[in-house]
């Protein structure tokens, strides 16, 4: 049984706690220093003609843009090392007394890049200068690092579509899409996966301060490409200096003035004229409408020259977009009680291809288990639901369009979660000051908007919704140089992301006779799930102020041969939220009763319904890390990166304490809650209101204890094999420690006492006669409950005492629960590489790597009060489906007797339905081989093309909040497979080729001709992994997520694969009842993606001074090739086997530019 494990403690203790004196020693004793925000390392070896080192020269570092300048003397045996350098061209400079001055220019730094500079020295007078044009070296040197730097020009002119630089992530190794969707349509952007890492497990600086939206750790909107510098991506086992995630860290730079006034004007527009049409647009219809325009410029320069410089910039969007959406399955117009004069639901044109006639659960027999078809295939209307007829006239469209023979709704409409009708306007503003030459500042402050309307997760016409976000993103960086050795820098940082969303009418079930809404907020929504049909996914109304206040610092101290890192990070995060979410009735209609899902919401038979209330919590986190390294050159040509991280768990807090502690052995019992079941109790009021009481002993704030061993070791070596600066063979392991992400800590918020869920199953049964159960109170009534709504919160001693009122002041019920696992830390990844660079013709660097990882004690969201497969009851007297059915009802309320905690009962009655655990027991295994070749940018070509070969394996690929687990509670490896994000081959490769300018042709010609760039991206890769999924939960363990059973003789495998039937959907039915279906997870691999962008520009040269104009066209999908997202696949669905959505077709774009 995979319940708990102890999680080990490290035995790095010992250690750490010494490493950790000396780095508080050093932060607490020293004044600010060095900017921890975008930087890299220039080193070298300083040598004579005959190749031996010559020590004490004098080595200067000076920043083109800035004239900022940085000294220091060589080593004994020649080295220097200049860490902590903002990012920028640089020129070296060396003199040493005897010899000619040593001079190379336009050294290029990049974000956390390492750049090796050999210097030799030849024999003449300090007046002499010998100018070196070569380049630095291309490769990493220094230590073992996986990363990857995407600069100023690929930013600027590769075709990014809506402008979107974080795009620009998925041109690296590695890094590939997030097929779960983890924002949950509450982020900005979707998680990315890196190098096996969960979606979500990724970290975003933005000059050095903390970019991450803590409450889904992706990343909110960035600043425009006009106004990045660069940003490197680290994609494996990077330096003690930066943890909290176990993914990629993404650290970009912002532009910043210089010495000289540049800038630039902009326009991007496109619309529908220039779009193709969507893969499932109907045919020979008018494409969705589209438009954007794209608008803002940049300016940056001195304020004072050398002194003083600013930057800033604006860009504001404005789109109009259409999206095509199919609502599966509709009911004909003969079948639609509502436009039947008779008001029955005629189905006597059932039978076809995906149209199964509907059978009468009232006939269904030992002798006859699927039932008899209603005579004539009529549904009369003394037995439809008229909330269902009521919903059916308000919502589900009539057919306009057939797909297989199946009636369907096509329609093009904006959607809100996807910002498709949106008004953004964004703006960043930078100033950078010298005080002198060992005290530098920075502050930047960035603003974003989005105010958008359209659908909510809905594919149904007239469902009006809004979504605006609200980004600030504040930085503050304070360089101080104590001497050419030591470097200290301090950084403040504040984000602030603000997020609300909702209907914009009411939309709730209650509007067309059902169960009341919860909600408090705004207008009433939707929710509904009838397969292959309508479907109502809702978008709650929701306000959620996300923000992140942090400290960082960071001492550099270069010791000989010797460069060592302490430094440390402080941050406080908080979310306060009100959310509407389920406070609307939530019905799911799968066919299980008649064989079609639109038959059964027409007799009013949902296979499941919720409903909760609206939830408010004001988490606090505060969290803080410590580490130190030394980057060792032990020979010339070796050397070891090592460092030790400490990153401890300190448990999230809510403002109101509604969390609830767990005793596993259901004995503690509450004096808070004097009426809680045993097993539950609570840390007491909220803060501030300690006159109403306090809270239970052994039950702390936090719930669980502070992991304080939380220790990450790093060690990496680099080795030179010839010396000469052009090959570089690295190897590295780590520990790299999760975060959970703060949304998991919001469910707390659902459990009882602060949450009223009512979740009910099979509504209708043989036990009432198959009742109709969408109308008023009739889903509570025809399952013997009492509705418990309306409902407050018992705050007050009295109340508590009394709770519930409901049930005679007994505690709720079968109630729904959420505790943290015992156990509970944040789980680790460990990482290693290994990796072989050369550079070869100077231009090109050619790398190939091996990278895997195991990550251990992952966070996931689990069913603890599972049925036991001994409490599945057979009654001979039953078919097997109405076995399974009696069973899955025996799960849910009133008796809950086959539920793992049904011997802890309240006044009789079992205490606990649903008790989620949040539960650190998932894990996972990545292995890959990686090719990379890259030119940088010589005689106007730069290219970067990378291709890899991977294996992802885990149980569950993301934390999947409020979800219920692996589908076997007690063998997790069951689900032990390909994971969502497993993509097994991948290629990607961006290119800027500015053609030659042809020097025969002068004036017009000379305009016409010359001038001309191509750019690109080009991806191409194997599809996403997916399972054939029952349509219920046919194991009836209350987890639910069962695959599907192969047919005998049947192949999953057809030989003319079409959009229709990807699959061989004969092959697939429902598991056998009592069983978790025979088929593997993500044993099918769907569809792979083809993708090429390119762009085409023209400039036209003004003059020097007034710089020149640029005119660009940009192909998004170049060739409308049609990229289909995976198929349905869940049995029964009237899309079985169907694609029913792609990517985007080609979209082109045209924009004009001016740069000075």
């Amino acid at each position: 049984m995979n319940v708990h494990r102890s999680i080990p403690r490290s035995s790095f203790l010992g250690t750490g706690l010494a490493a950790l004196g000396l780095i508080a020693f050093l932060l607490f004793n020293l004044p600010f220093a060095h900017a921890a925000g975008p930087t890299g390392k220039i080193v070298g070896t300083v040598i004579d003609n005959t190749g031996a080192a010559v020590p004490d020269a004098n080595v200067s570092i000076i920043n083109e843009g800035t004239n900022e300048t940085r000294t220091a003397r060589s080593g004994d045996a020649g080295e220097f090392s200049f860490p902590v350098l903002p990012v920028g061209n640089y020129t070296v400079r060396v003199t040493k007394d005897g010899f000619r001055t040593f001079e190379q220019k336009g050294i290029i730094l990049q974000v956390d890049q390492n750049v090796t500079v050999p210097v030799s020295l030849l024999v003449g007078a300090v007046g002499e200068t010998v100018e070196v044009n070569g380049t630095a070296a291309a490769i990493n040197l220094t230590d073992a690092t996986i990363s990857h730097v995407v600069d100023e020009e690929r930013i600027v002119d590769l075709p990014l579509n809506g402008r979107d630089s974080l795009q620009l992530q998925y041109i690296m190794p590695g890094v590939s899409y997030d097929n779960d969707n983890v924002a949950h349509g509450q982020g900005q952007h979707e998680g990315v996966v890196v190098n096996g890492n969960r979606p979500g497990s990724n970290y975003y600086l933005l000059d050095g301060v903390d970019m991450t939206d803590s409450y889904l750790s992706v990343a909110p909107t960035f600043p425009a490409p006009d106004a990045l510098q660069e940003f490197d991506i680290q994609t494996s086992n990077f330096t003690a200096q930066y943890g909290r995630s176990s993914g990629g860290i993404v650290n970009a730079a912002t532009k910043a003035g210089t010495n000289q006034w540049h800038g630039d004007a902009f326009e991007f527009f496109r619309n529908d004229v220039l779009n193709a049409h969507n893969f499932f647009d109907v045919p020979g219809a008018k494409k969705p409408s589209f438009k954007l325009n794209q608008f803002g410029g940049t300016i940056g320069g001195p304020i004072q020259k050398n002194k003083t410089f600013i930057f800033g910039y604006y860009q504001g969007t404005r789109q109009r977009k259409d999206t095509t959406t199919t609502t599966g399955t509709v009911l004909t117009d003969l079948e639609r009680p509502d436009l039947n004069p008779a008001g029955d639901a005629n189905f006597s044109d059932c039978g076809g291809p995906g149209i199964p006639c509907p059978a009468d659960p009232r006939t269904i027999t030992v002798a006859n288990p699927s039932g008899s078809p209603f005579p004539g295939n009529v549904i009369p209307a003394s037995r439809i639901d008229p909330t269902a007829v009521n919903f059916i006239k308000a919502l589900l469209p009539r057919q306009n369009a057939s797909s297989n023979g199946v009636p369907t709704y096509i329609f093009a409409a904006p959607s809100a979660p996807n910002l498709d009708d949106d008004n953004q306007n964004q703006f960043a503003v930078r100033v950078d000051h010298n005080f002198n030459p060992t005290n530098t500042v920075f502050a930047r402050y960035f603003f974003n908007q989005d105010r958008a309307t359209g659908l909510g997760f809905d594919n149904f016409p007239g469902g009006k919704h809004y979504k605006n976000f609200r980004n600030q993103n504040v930085a503050i960086d304070y360089t101080h140089t104590f001497s050419p050795n030591l470097l200290n820098t301090a950084v403040f940082g504040f984000t602030r992301l603000s997020h609300t969303r909702g209907p914009s009418q009411n939309l709730g079930w209650a509007s067309y006779g059902g169960p009341a809404s919860q909600g408090t907020k705004g207008f009433t929504e939707i929710y509904s799930n009838v397969s292959g049909s309508i479907n109502g996914g809702g978008d709650g109304t929701f306000t959620q102020n996300r923000q992140t206040w942090q400290y960082t610092d960071y001492l550099s101290w270069v010791n000989g041969k010797h460069i060592m890192a302490f430094g440390g990070d402080y941050r406080k995060e908080s979310v306060n939220r009100v959310e509407d979410y389920y406070t609307d009735p939530n019905f799911s209609f799968n066919g299980s009763f008649t064989g079609n899902s639109l038959s059964d919401l027409l007799l009013g038979l949902p296979d499941s319904f919720d409903l909760q209330t609206e939830v408010i919590s004001q988490l606090r986190h505060g969290a803080f890390d410590l580490y130190a390294s030394d980057n060792y050159k032990v020979l010339p040509n070796v050397t070891i990166d090592a460092g030790l991280r400490w990153e401890p768990f300190l448990p999230p807090v809510d403002q109101y304490n509604d969390q609830i502690c767990w005793d596993p052995t259901f004995t503690a019992k509450s004096t808070y809650y004097p009426t809680a079941p045993p097993g539950l109790l609570f840390p007491g009021p909220p803060v501030g209101s300690s006159s109403l009481g306090k809270g239970d002993s052994g039950c702390s704030r936090q719930l669980i204890p502070t992991r304080w061993k939380n220790f990450a070791p790093r060690i990496g070596i680099n080795w030179d094999p010839t010396k000469a600066g052009k090959t570089s063979v690295s190897a590295s392991y780590g520990l790299f420690w999760d975060q959970a992400r703060l949304i998991a800590y919001n469910r707390f918020s659902t459990a009882q006492p602060f949450d009223a869920n009512s979740a009910v199953n099979n509504p209708g049964s043989p036990a009432n006669n198959y009742a109709p159960s969408l109308t008023g109170d009739s889903v509570y009534t025809n399952t013997g409950l009492v509705n418990p709504y309306p409902f407050i919160i018992p705050r007050a001693p009295e109340q508590r005492a009394a709770f519930s009122p409901s049930f005679g002041g007994f505690w709720p019920t079968y109630s729904t629960e959420d505790v943290l696992a015992p156990n509970y830390n944040n789980g680790y990844t460990q990482e290693w590489n290994f990796t072989v660079q050369q550079q070869f013709h100077d231009d090109y660097t050619l790398s190939v790597s091996y990278i895997g990882n195991h990550g251990t004690h992952l966070y996931i969201s689990r069913e603890y009060n599972y049925a036991l497969a001994s409490s599945y009851v057979i009654n001979p007297a039953l078919t097997a489906e109405q076995n399974l059915s009696a069973n899955l009802s025996a799960l849910g309320a009133p008796d809950g007797t086959r539920r793992r905690l049904s011997d802890v009962t309240c006044n009789g009655i079992p205490c606990f339905g649903n008790f989620e655990e949040e539960d650190p027991a998932a894990w996972s295994n990545f292995n890959s081989l990686q090719v990379t070749i890259n030119r940088r940018m010589q005689r106007g070509l730069t290219f970067l093309a990378s291709y890899v070969f991977a294996k992802y394996l885990d149980i569950v690929s993301y934390g999947a909040e409020g979800g219920t687990g692996p589908r076997d509670p007690e063998n997790f490896s069951l689900s032990y497979g390909p994971s969502d994000m497993n993509v097994k081959h991948r290629f990607v490769a961006s290119y800027i080729w500015q053609i030659p300018k042809a020097q025969a042709f002068h004036g017009f010609t000379n305009a016409l001709l010359n001038g001309w760039s191509i750019q690109g991206i080009a991806t191409v890769q194997t599809g996403a992994p997916y399972s054939i999924n029952s349509n219920q939960d046919r194991a009836a363990r209350g987890i639910g997520n069962d695959t599907a059973d192969l047919v005998p003789g049947e192949s999953p495998n057809i030989s003319n694969r079409s959009r229709r039937e990807y699959f061989n959907t004969a092959a697939f039915i429902n598991a056998a009842p009592n069983t978790f279906g025979s088929t593997g997870r993500n044993f099918l691999t769907g569809p792979g993606l083809v993708n090429f962008d390119t762009s085409f520009f023209k400039e036209f040269p003004i003059s020097e001074r007034f710089g020149k104009i640029e005119f660009r066209t940009e192909f998004f999908n170049t060739f409308n090739h049609p990229n289909f997202y995976n198929p349905d696949n869940t049995v029964g669905d009237g899309t079985f086997g169907q694609f029913t959505s792609s990517r985007d077709p080609r979209f082109i774009q045209f924009a004009l530019k001016y740069l000075f």
